[in-house]
């Protein structure tokens, strides 16, 4: 269960599951199996960035994936590798990439990666080379 500064968080930095559609984003597409089975990685990788940035524990964050198809689970992978990403520059949450990436993201490991690249893409255009550690 995560705690009010884990819910602030998740508030503050997750997208909203509407809108990263197609349909949200302008793409023209028809309401079929296909789509919705394509716009079901993009909405695994925002669960696994909620969970993410909520959770309080390695361990739980590991769990958390068995509740995505197995297709997907690395895309929630991924999703929580970036929470861990922006975590890390967060003061005081430190270690919590690595740590992930030597226990439950090892089974994911190029999405994990993918994660961490859209983190830090992502801090740099927020703050700069200031949020990353020498």
């Amino acid at each position: 269960m995560p705690g009010q500064w884990g819910t602030l968080r998740r508030i503050a930095l997750a997208p909203s599951t509407e809108s990263i559609t197609f349909t949200r984003r302008g793409f023209p597409v028809a309401a079929d199996e296909t789509t919705e089975r394509l716009e079901a990685i993009p909405r695994s990788a925002v669960c696994g960035f909620e969970w993410g940035i909520e959770d309080r524990g390695r361990r739980e964050l590991e769990r958390r994936p068995d509740l995505v198809h197995p297709d997907l689970r690395g895309f929630a992978c991924e999703g929580a590798t970036m929470a861990a990403t922006v975590r890390n520059a967060l003061p005081g949450s430190g270690g919590r990439t690595p740590d992930l990436l030597r226990h439950g993201g090892r089974q994911h490991l190029f999405l994990a990666y993918v994660g961490i690249g859209f983190a830090m893409a992502r801090l740099r255009d927020r703050c700069g080379a200031g949020c990353f550690p020498s």
